[in-house]
């Protein structure tokens, strides 16, 4: 059968391709290669789109805001496309009966999820009965979406093991040989989302005694920071000459500590009252008074207490 061409047209189409020879049979598989072609333009698309919502970093899913922010300030609306990459983000879902695994800065714990689902509304109990990506990065650092799940917490690791404990046993103790400060375990209790007084009676007596005295503490030190700093204020005499001899005889009579000139004179300070107490003493002893003859038993050391006396 001859074959029949088409003429040729003398100019390269508008999208840059040379036209094709009609040739019967070849409508076919052009169409399927437009098809194909279209399809791979799709996917690439679809994968940049979840690329820029979906922020992965060696497959982790990280916590923090998704889109992009618009000239504006304000966040672009979600399409279509972005909301299905954020479903394919979370197209595998937790394993409602099997295991998951907690990093809790760098110490791993590998247990059971009905175990967290014992108290909903801690910070655990939401984490692992949520189903929206969003949130879950709200609850954690970062996330894996592995088998078994992983989640990622970036705090300190010390108090963990008595969280997990009210998990598994369900009951609230803290050890005895625990150190941490009582405000940093009142801390921790409220980042996991569990209520102190779950506390069993024998830790409740020991726990609330050392927050009072952290209270305590905390108050004092602060009106001595406050004091400081009102004693600042009051000894700032200025720039000048004449201030700045205001503020070194201020320090040398008043802060001994300051100088070794200034302890000297406090040291000779504190000897001057010794002897003008002494004296004083000494002037009211029958022995050393003078009688109405104007005749005394010890008059040098009547001399010498009064010159003390006209001395200090």
């Amino acid at each position: 059968m001859p074959v029949r061409i088409s003429p040729v047209r003398s100019r390269v189409g508008q999208n840059g391709e040379f036209p094709l020879l009609d040739i019967p049979g070849t409508e076919k598989k052009s169409g399927n290669r437009k098809e194909r072609k279209k399809q791979k333009r799709k996917q690439k698309k679809q994968a940049e789109i979840e690329a820029k919502h979906c922020e992965t970093s060696n497959g982790f899913l990280k916590g923090g805001g998704h889109g992009e922010e618009n000239g504006n300030g304000g966040h672009e609306k979600e399409n279509g496309n972005t909301q299905a990459s954020k479903r394919k983000c979370w197209e595998e879902p937790l394993d409602k009966s099997g295991l998951v695994v907690l990093d809790v800065g760098g110490e791993r714990y590998r247990t059971s999820r009905d175990a967290f689902l014992k108290y909903p509304n801690s910070r655990l109990g939401k984490l692992l009965s949520s189903s929206n990506l969003d949130e879950i990065l709200t609850l954690c650092e970062e996330y894996t979406p592995s088998n078994p799940p992983e989640f990622f917490f970036d705090k300190n690791p010390e108090n963990f093991s008595v969280v997990m404990e009210l998990y598994r046993s369900g009951k609230l103790h803290i050890p005895d040989g625990a150190q941490a400060c009582a405000m940093v375990m009142r801390r921790d209790f409220d980042y996991w989302g569990i209520d102190e007084l779950l506390l069993e009676p024998c830790c409740a007596l020991k726990f609330y005694p050392k927050v009072e005295l952290c209270n305590t503490q905390i108050e004092k030190d602060i009106q001595d920071k406050e004091k400081a700093e009102k004693d600042r204020l009051a000894e700032d005499f200025g720039d000048s000459k004449i201030s700045e001899l205001r503020s070194f005889l201020w320090a040398f009579l008043e802060k001994p500590w300051t100088s070794t000139g200034a302890q000297i004179y406090a040291w000779f300070s504190l000897f001057v009252i010794l002897v003008s107490t002494v004296t004083f003493v000494m002037s009211t002893a029958d022995e050393l008074q003078v009688d109405q003859n104007g005749d005394a038993d010890f008059p040098m050391v009547i001399f010498v207490i009064e010159l003390l006396d006209l001395i200090t």
